[in-house]
């Protein structure tokens, strides 16, 4: 039976390389699994990471194979090589005791719970795996980069500070994709290495806020927001930020801003319109991240967050749009009773695309490879 995964092309050199280094048997790996593709990387202390493999998933079952097969190849190229530690990001909810997690962003609903229980031991050892929700995930992969002096190198500033990196602050992480995922870094000393904690949130499920009834962007804010419950909540529920601050969100506003009779599109070409300057796409891409801008905004109120980090793929395809509209974006966030306290904010952008979740979960691995639990399993398999 053929192979599902597809190796890397640089990863045959990548394996050589470590299999020439007797000092680097210790391996951590990391796992991203995304809505189509999951990736899988390894790393050696002190070394940069491999790219292994990736391969289309969309099922559990397929997941597992895709697994036992990477394990197949790692081992081939390093017999004598030890997985220490090991960490896998997906989108959905992690379980309470940390054993399992449900993919959202998989269609099929009947096969879509990965248990730690069930994953190749030798790539995953036990008890020394972890689970990360994306965003959260993400949001390890923004510490990566900070730590390795990497973030103004994907990240620029669209206002406040003039260079991307992490104060000694509380941060607000935002990801608009299939839905609206929203991270808080906690600055917190007592955290070695970091000096931040990662807290996930749930704040794209919050409603939106409007401004006061005599503003003149309000009848149109109503006019979405009335188009869009009627839309999807038969006009009995408020409106969540992520039912406009996502790619079906940026739909739903085009919809809206085009008429009945336009043709639907998807949030790419959307996205792409509002570049060549089509009316209804700007105007819905702007409503967009208008919303979006709002959300920040209150999020940063209530936590006293002094900077933003707007993350991922789609953020990096539309970052010429923002830019170009970010003089009106800054004056979104500011229109607030408390304008004092968000004018200290500094929002950033990412403009350079890099896999943030993949560098999180090896950030995350490389964590568990260091607690004394891990170095007693590195000499315990060291003797066998």
């Amino acid at each position: 039976m053929a192979m599902i995964i597809n190796i890397e092309p640089t990863a045959a050199r990548d394996l050589a390389l470590l299999a020439e280094n007797s000092g680097r048997k210790s391996l951590v790996v990391g796992v991203d699994i995304g809505a189509t593709n999951t990736r899988v990387v390894i790393k050696a202390r002190g070394r940069p990471h491999v790219p292994l493999c990736k391969f289309k998933a969309q099922r559990v079952s397929t997941l597992y194979r895709g697994f036992r097969e990477a394990a197949e190849v790692l081992f081939s190229a390093l017999p004598d090589c030890i997985v220490v530690a090991a960490c896998i990001d997906a989108a959905g909810p992690i379980a309470a005791d940390k054993s399992n997690v449900e993919i959202t962003n998989w269609k099929d609903k009947g096969d879509r719970t990965l248990r730690l229980h069930d994953l190749p031991k030798a790539l995953f050892p036990a008890g020394r795996v972890r689970l990360l929700n994306d965003l959260e995930a993400c949001c390890y992969g923004i510490l990566a980069l900070n730590k390795d002096g990497e973030l103004p190198n994907y990240f620029k500033p669209l206002w406040g500070q003039q260079q991307a990196k992490l104060n000694p602050n509380h941060y607000l992480v935002v990801a608009c994709g299939t839905g609206l995922g929203v991270g808080i870094l906690l600055r917190d000393e007592t955290v070695r290495g970091s000096g931040f904690r990662v807290l996930p949130v749930e704040f794209g499920h919050t409603l939106i806020t409007f401004k006061g009834p005599n503003h003149p962007d309000t009848p149109g804010d109503m006019g979405l927001y009335n188009f869009i419950s009627n839309k999807i909540y038969e006009g009995k529920e408020g409106v969540e930020f992520e039912d406009v601050c996502s790619g079906r969100g940026l739909e739903r506003a085009y919809q809206f801003h085009a008429g009945p009779n336009a043709k639907p599109l998807n949030a790419g070409e959307i996205g792409k319109l509002s570049v060549e300057g089509d009316a209804a796409a700007k105007e819905a891409a702007y409503s967009h991240y208008k919303l979006l801008i709002r959300a920040a905004q209150n999020t940063c109120v209530g936590l006293q967050c002094k900077g933003v980090l707007l993350c991922g793929g789609n953020q990096v395809n539309n970052s010429k749009f923002v830019r170009e509209n970010a003089g009106r974006l800054r004056e979104e966030f500011l229109q607030h009773p408390k304008r004092s306290w968000l004018e200290p904010v500094t929002m950033l952008q990412q403009e350079t695309d890099t896999n943030a979740n993949l560098l999180g979960a090896l950030f995350m691995a490389e964590g568990l490879a260091e607690t004394p639990v891990a170095a007693a399993l590195k000499k315990l398999r060291a003797r066998y």
